[in-house]
């Protein structure tokens, strides 16, 4: 019965998450915002912010602490799977042009170093006030990467909902942001092992070469490899094969578990 409660617990948070993500969606985008930007506020009032400081009681007893991480399991899965869609729908043969390619590169490095270089300057005048406690660098380092790291779910489906994702201006913005999300969560790697003073210059080393032997592999090995794969079981009419779907599925959950070994964010 324990085990029936606890689904019977989660049901009820996601009706009422979804159910609330929805409605501040739809006033959001009535109001010609993102309606992405409607979902965040909505958890924002669920949380406690605003439903956990004014009703406690009921918060807790929605909300109980012990679903909360089966809660965020779902959620790394639902955002993982999210990732995949936002990928599939740009059109990334844009990026053959010299003219785009090059842009995003210029566009990652202001992304990272401006957002990155603020975020420090507010570490180093702010640490003093706020976390007088903590080592001061350590400190710095970690506003500067917070600030730096881009949202690139929430940049994803703000670009799907304006039509940008067959755009060049849209596919330059995605590939910088996700570009900026690998080096974010690198630095935010190497900041934490230098908190715990285990930082070295073969734990860089490891985690750079990773990345490149993975991005290798994903373009020289499986990028052929999913033509090969469309060829056995093509999709007709849109309606895709249920041995594709299950291929494709291993690949994304296995692709997730290959990022976080190498200390990148699943995502």
């Amino acid at each position: 019965m324990q085990n029936e409660s606890l689904v019977s617990a989660i049901l009820i948070q996601l009706i009422i998450m979804i159910a609330a993500a929805r409605g501040m969606h739809w006033v959001f985008k009535r109001a010609g915002q993102p309606g992405v930007i409607g979902e965040i506020v909505a958890g924002l009032m669920l949380g406690p912010s605003l439903f956990g400081y004014f009703f406690p009681e009921l918060s807790t007893a929605v909300f109980a602490p012990s679903s909360g991480q089966t809660i965020f399991i779902l959620s790394q899965i639902g955002l993982t799977l999210l990732m995949f869609q936002i990928g599939s729908d740009f059109e990334f043969n844009h990026l053959k042009s010299r003219r785009y390619s090059g842009a995003v590169g210029l566009i990652t490095l202001a992304s990272l170093s401006v957002p990155f270089l603020l975020g420090l300057s507010f570490g180093a005048v702010s640490h003093a006030s706020l976390a007088a406690s903590i080592d001061p660098i350590s400190y710095s380092l970690f506003c500067g990467v917070a600030v730096a790291i881009t949202a690139v779910p929430i940049m994803g489906r703000i670009l799907r909902q304006f039509g940008l994702t067959d755009t060049p201006v849209g596919v330059m913005a995605i590939t910088a942001a996700a570009m900026n999300d690998v080096v974010g969560w690198v630095l935010l790697a190497c900041i934490s092992t230098y908190v715990g003073s285990s930082l070295s210059a073969s734990f860089v080393i490891t985690t750079i070469g990773s990345i490149l032997v993975l991005a290798v592999v994903l373009f020289f090995v499986l990028r052929p490899a999913v033509t090969r794969l469309l060829d056995i079981f093509p999709v007709v009419d849109g309606k895709l094969p249920s041995s594709l779907l299950c291929v494709v599925l291993c690949l994304i959950f296995t692709l997730g578990i290959i990022t976080y070994k190498i200390h990148i964010f699943v995502i």
